[in-house]
């Protein structure tokens, strides 16, 4: 192997590693599949914004919350783009946590979370969801 081939291997390690470390992507929520997302059993949908510095910081900590309890559904909401999501559940700060079971509101947290209380919450939920 060429020293520029195992210079580009590396690089595409490295974009990996970060990757894996970051967690895997959160689909996004819409007013149109927000009634199938919450039919699920957990679901957590994240009110954040593109230009908002503490929902940039936020986001890998739900991602990996979101790889280590892949039973509960994660997704985020861009406030910018769905502005009746925002209004119907009374989004006033970014980012907002939403936890919910099999619909029903269970948890809700304006500001960023610590990673370890987020998980700590949807572990609950999961527990709740199973207690029923």
């Amino acid at each position: 192997m060429s020293e520029a081939e195992l210079s580009e291997l590396a690089e595409a390690l490295r974009i990996k590693y970060e990757q894996l470390q970051e967690g895997k992507p959160i689909e996004s929520a819409t007013e149109e599949t927000i009634k199938s997302v919450l039919e699920g059993g957990v679901t957590v949908l994240a009110f954040l914004a593109k230009w908002c510095a503490p929902c940039k910081l936020y986001e890998p900590s739900l991602a990996r919350v979101s790889n280590k309890l892949g039973e509960a559904g994660f997704y985020k909401i861009d406030v910018d783009e769905e502005r009746e999501l925002v209004r119907e559940y009374q989004v006033n700060e970014l980012p907002t946590t939403l936890v919910f079971v099999k619909g029903n509101l269970v948890w809700r947290e304006e500001g960023a979370i610590d990673e370890a209380r987020l998980e700590e919450v949807v572990r609950a939920a999961l527990g709740k969801q199973s207690d029923e």
